[in-house]
């Protein structure tokens, strides 16, 4: 839950509802991509609730956990919204690598909206953001 929603959160800004470019979250979008990485929404496997850290991280999930990255970022998870912002605490030398990438060809219009969407699915798929 945290990941998906602490990704929506990193990437899209928020509007507030008298905005032109405001849309609610799909919720039924989010739930379901929940259940494909393991964690039915209010349905945990036990009292106790649901294991923590690094046993969230198989081959499984971690699949899924890409490709909700990759819709995300590139803004496929809900066609009516854009990305408008992208935001990446990383170290020093990732966020060189990511600016360098950004910068790589210069792009410009679509170009570059594709490359910054490419970036933030690097970001969301780096294992410090897994494990944040």
């Amino acid at each position: 839950m945290e990941y998906v929603l602490g990704a929506v959160q990193a990437v899209y800004r928020r509007y507030r509802e008298e905005e032109a470019d405001y849309r609610s979250l799909p919720q039924r979008v989010l739930v379901g991509r929940l259940g494909a990485m393991g964690q039915s929404l209010f349905a945990p496997p036990n009292v106790k609730g649901w294991p923590g850290g690094p046993s969230w991280l198989n081959t499984s999930t971690l699949l899924e956990r890409d490709n909700y990255a990759g819709a995300l970022a590139m803004g496929t998870l809900w066609p009516s919204l854009s990305l408008k912002q992208a935001i990446g605490g990383v170290r020093a030398e990732v966020r060189a690598k990511l600016v360098a990438f950004l910068a790589e060809g210069n792009p410009a219009g679509p170009a570059l909206s594709r490359r910054v969407r490419e970036a933030v699915h690097a970001i969301l798929s780096m294992a410090e953001y897994q494990l944040a």
